[in-house]
């Protein structure tokens, strides 16, 4: 092949190319449909009692209140009847939250809980002295559903500084452990509250409702006063309102977003409270369009503002099944947090369901099985107890598309934690070797995925 024969191929080659590169229509991105537009409103929603008793009335029966002589030289004399003071708390607190709630001082019955005559190694393990020993059962004459135990661990009033002046700083710190009288425990936690002069009560608990109560209180909160007593009275009302607040119902003012319009007919229902007219058309155009995810989103807000935060939990999860936007995820981790602070205390506990292949059966075979990794939940109900019956409702809560249908079972088939130092546990399996040896304050003991509250972990969970 010559030279010229050989540039005329060439030619024809590059011309083929191009001819059916021009012939391929370029492909540009579709662009995303614009966010549908929202608005904004000032609400109140109802916030029913974080935890029930099934079948009485609530009342309250303190007790004991136990403090150390060692934490009456930081006070003042008229501070030192602790007892008197926990007691007249937790009768203002109830009152001014407007709860018919009985309070019966059984301070002077005698009830002892925290044994001094602990050996070295004990000690050592719990040098504050907060693990209470097994429970000794209620006195006889008790007659209030629930009873609390009080140990004032931290207690001191004094200036702010060394140079004197008028500012005091104070440091107060409880543990309060509220039982039924039949002896099951409800709520043990530690209360750390700081103060200074002219500013607010900074509180810190772990196991407290405190992002909630912090909402709920912001509007009434004043700022500690200069007299040493007073902003002492103050502080410790304000921890013991903390450690009871979950038991009455409050109205929380919250700024809602809404999918719509002001123009939207049920958005102004919605703000001129008729909360059954604007629920009924949001569930309307739901049923009509299953793929109206803002209709599903807004249903769900109208429930969630009168208190029935489970139905609006499965309306959200059904509306990011169809589009999962910020806003509606945001709304979901809001309204789930509070119902995982719920509880119902009292009542007989679930039967566990009958399954074909449990945990330790060969013959299990599960259908399907993920694996995920979590920040810290900050959900409590992980350290409810050692019963293995939380993961099945915690989980249909957490994949709700995959774990929510109806006659599905989804476990946990195996679940690590990360610690401190960044090294992973080994692999826990539920039931068989993950029950931690720390227990709680009170004595009740719990599995590893206690953890979960504050740690990084990861789990595979199956669908069966």
């Amino acid at each position: 092949m010559s030279g010229g024969e050989t540039k005329v191929l060439l030619a024809l080659a590059v011309g083929l190319v191009l001819s059916c590169s021009a012939a391929v229509p370029s492909v540009h991105p579709v662009p995303e449909a614009p966010p549908p537009p929202t608005v904004t409103l000032e609400v109140t929603r109802r916030q029913p009692p974080l935890v029930r008793l099934e079948g009485q009335p609530v009342s309250v029966g303190l007790l004991l209140v136990h403090a150390d002589d060692a934490l009456l030289e930081n006070l003042h004399s008229d501070l030192w009847n602790l007892s008197g003071l926990v007691v007249k708390a937790t009768r203002d607190y109830f009152k001014a939250a407007g709860g018919q709630v009985q309070v019966v001082d059984y301070t002077d019955l005698g009830f002892q809980l925290w044994d001094r005559s602990k050996m070295k190694a004990q000690r050592e393990r719990d040098p504050e002295g907060l693990e209470m020993g097994p429970w000794p059962g209620v006195p006889l004459g008790v007659k209030t559903s629930l009873v609390t135990v009080v140990k004032v661990v931290r207690a001191g009033v004094g200036p702010a500084n060394s140079e004197g002046g008028r500012e005091h700083g104070l440091r107060l710190m409880l543990l309060m452990s509220t039982w039924t009288r039949e002896g099951q425990p409800v709520s043990t936690e530690l209360l750390d509250m700081v103060g200074n002069t002219g500013r607010d009560v900074r509180l810190q608990s772990e196991e407290a409702a405190l992002e909630l109560y912090q909402e709920v209180r912001k509007p009434h909160r004043r700022q500690l006063p200069e007299d040493p007593a007073e902003m002492f009275w103050r502080t410790l009302r304000e921890g013991v309102g903390l450690h009871y607040f979950r038991w009455l119902p409050h109205e929380v003012p919250e700024r809602l977003v809404l999918v719509g319009t002001e123009a939207d007919e049920r958005v102004r229902a919605l703000q001129e409270g008729r909360f059954e007219d604007a629920l009924e058309g949001w569930l309307r155009e739901s049923k009509e369009d299953p793929k109206a995810h803002g209709a599903l989103y807004d249903a769900a807000m109208v429930l969630a503002l009168r208190g029935e935060d489970s139905q609006a939990l499965r309306l959200l999860a059904e509306a990011r099944a169809v589009k999962d936007v910020p806003l509606y995820e945001t709304a979901w981790q809001r309204v789930q947090q509070r119902v995982s602070r719920r509880l119902v205390v009292g009542g007989a506990p679930p039967a566990r369901p009958e399954f074909p292949g449990d945990r330790t059966s060969e013959a299990r075979a599960p259908e399907q099985c993920f694996t995920v990794e979590r920040r810290p939940t900050r959900d409590p109900r992980w350290f409810q107890g050692v019963s293995l019956l939380i993961e099945e409702a915690l989980l249909a809560e957490y994949h709700p598309a995959e774990c929510a249908r109806p006659g599905v079972r989804c476990s946990i088939d195996y679940y690590q934690v990360r610690w401190a130092k960044g090294l992973w546990s080994e692999p826990f399996l539920p039931g068989l070797n993950d029950l931690d040896a720390k227990p709680h304050y009170d004595g009740t003991r719990r599995r590893k995925w206690s953890y979960f509250y504050d740690h990084l972990y990861r789990y595979r969970y199956c669908v069966r």
